[in-house]
């Protein structure tokens, strides 16, 4: 969380999984559909408190936030033409009573007609103490009628589900700051408000279990769905898992794969694996996949190799994008981590050159080998990978790389 200047402020609004600190809280009516005549159309003196909620004093210096999310809210509209103000939510400061923060009759107050879930505006009570009441008057008007004698329903009562109260989310910072909640999370995550989600750019992850909604993508190819664990492994397997489910330690930033450390040449290595295959760096074949002499004799006779042999070069070349999973793969291993995710089932796995992170003259062994993983990935599995097989992905890399 950030001020106005964008510094950050000195307390964390989040737990340690990325959603914001909340408390469960079940408030509801006595019955759904709610009854007629409960409460009072009062704020400051309503006895009907369906939730009294109680977080920490704001700590010297400093204040406290909160607001209150509906699982649902479906409560009887007001009806203007019919004077009728309808039934509505009210909140005030638990401990200074004449205080209310969703005030009465009508003007800023909470109803509607099969709202779904909602979140209320921040508020900031004097000592971290809500009290939400709600009120329903004489009769259930038909939603969207203009009166209580419309025909299109029962007329005097229709049923209303009510509120029901499932959370109150809360936040500190300095006293006097306009606090600013950034949309960031945990890396390649930008946080979806109104889902309660963090998009991860190839999945959606949900802090309030700390796991992807998502399977691992690599168990969806086909291919590979016949090996997958079965359901009651899933969670053990780590499939639905962020960075190996150490995000402390490791990153998640695009869903698909486990970083691990830091590889110097690795950067080098794929842009030169992308030119032997005549890809650009967003993945996708330059020339429209047709081979052409870029004025480099070894890339042309490189594409040339890779066309014999009929390989996919769109796929090909979304494996080569920066980020995605046989560099992944590669990262992990090369950096002395063991891989996690798709790649792991599909390559095992493999014995590199010593240095070839650090050691600037193995960048184009490093090259070789990521267009190798690559190959495999946009499914080029022929049989045997050996050196004496034309179109294996052992020869084929290993001949882009002999051409420099």
């Amino acid at each position: 969380m950030s001020d106005r200047a964008l510094l950050p402020l000195p307390a964390r609004p989040f737990d340690v999984f990325g959603g914001m600190n909340r408390q469960a809280y079940q408030g509801d009516t006595p019955t759904h559909p709610y009854a007629n005549n409960l409460g009072t159309a009062v704020c400051t003196t309503d006895p009907e408190v369906i939730a009294d909620v109680t977080q920490k004093p704001a700590a010297s210096g400093m204040t406290v936030d909160e607001r209150l999310r509906f699982h649902i809210l479906d409560v009887e509209p007001a009806h203007p033409l019919n004077h009728d103000n309808g039934d509505y939510v009210m909140v005030r400061d638990g401990d200074a009573t004449g205080d209310c923060f969703v005030p009465d009759a009508g003007v800023g107050v909470i109803q509607g007609y099969h709202l779904g879930a909602y979140v209320t505006n921040w508020m900031t009570p004097s000592d971290g103490r809500l009290q939400v009441a709600f009120y329903s008057n004489g009769s259930n008007c038909c939603p969207g009628s203009t009166g209580c004698n419309s025909l299109s329903c029962s007329g005097l009562a229709y049923p209303y589900t009510g509120p029901s109260l499932e959370s109150i989310d809360y936040r500190e910072y300095q006293a006097g700051a306009t606090p600013l909640l950034l949309p960031m999370r945990f890396p390649g995550q930008y946080y979806d408000p109104e889902t309660d989600l963090a998009e991860n750019w190839n999945r959606f992850y949900d802090p309030s279990t700390g796991r992807y909604l998502e399977l691992e993508p690599f168990w969806s190819v086909p291919r590979n769905a016949s090996t997958r664990p079965t359901a009651s492994s899933y969670v053990a397997a780590g499939l639905y898992s962020v960075a190996g489910s150490n995000p402390v330690d490791y990153s998640d930033p695009t869903g698909l794969f486990k970083v691990v450390g830091n590889c110097p040449n690795l950067d080098g290595a794929l842009a030169l694996a992308q030119q032997w295959a005549g890809c650009n760096s967003q993945g996708q074949p330059n020339n429209d996949g047709q081979t052409q002499d870029d004025g480099n004799p070894c890339n042309f006779k490189c594409q040339q190799l890779l066309n014999n042999c009929q390989t996919n070069l769109p796929q090909l070349c979304a494996a080569l994008a920066s980020g995605q999973g046989p560099l992944a793969f590669i990262s992990s291993l090369l950096t002395g981590g063991n891989a996690s995710g798709e790649w792991y089932q599909t390559f095992g796995f493999a014995s590199f050159s010593p240095g070839a992170c650090s050691d600037p003259s193995l960048v184009q062994n490093l090259a070789e080998t990521i267009l190798h993983e690559a190959l495999h990935a946009s499914g080029n599995l022929s049989r045997p990978d050996t050196s004496d097989n034309p179109c294996s992905a052992l020869t084929l890399a290993g001949s882009c790389e002999q051409r420099r």
